[in-house]
């Protein structure tokens, strides 16, 4: 919860400074708005730490290249920081707790512990819906995938 909590705001920070849009993905927060590599990986998850982080160069927008796999939530893509504050963010990957349960981020910088996971979905698709609605598009970047294209 700690560590979504953290991702949080640096996720804010960055919106702050990039016309209220959040980042394409989470590795685009290493060294300037989150810098310990601990924090992209959730402690129940068996990972210790996200592994072979390259420095970033921040002023040339060089961004640093955490593997994706060694990172243990999903991040939602085509959010900003002016939209509702319910809309999840990010949240845990379903294994990093057993199924017991999962760690929810929201636009609002609450973190909330959800054991009704099929609910979270359901509240993902709606979201997505209402995006649709507005003529946006949003997508979920789990453990083991990049936006990059």
């Amino acid at each position: 919860m700690n560590n979504l909590k953290l991702l949080g705001i640096g996720l804010a920070k960055y919106a702050d400074e990039h016309d209220k849009a959040f980042p394409p993905d989470l590795q685009t927060l290493y060294s300037r708005y989150v810098t310990d590599t601990e924090f992209y990986v959730c402690p129940s998850s068996g990972e210790k730490k996200a592994k072979d982080v390259a420095p970033t160069d921040y002023a040339t927008g060089k961004v640093a290249d955490i593997p994706a796999m060694n990172m243990s939530y999903c991040y939602i893509v085509g959010l900003k920081s002016t939209d509702p504050p319910e809309y999840i963010l990010a949240f845990d990957e379903e294994t990093n707790h057993r199924g017991d349960g999962i760690n929810v981020l929201y636009i609002g910088q609450n973190v909330i512990w959800r054991t009704d996971i099929k609910a979270v979905h359901k509240q993902l698709e709606e979201q997505e819906q209402e995006l649709k609605a507005q003529g946006r598009e949003m997508r979920i970047i789990r453990p083991g995938e990049s936006d990059k294209k």
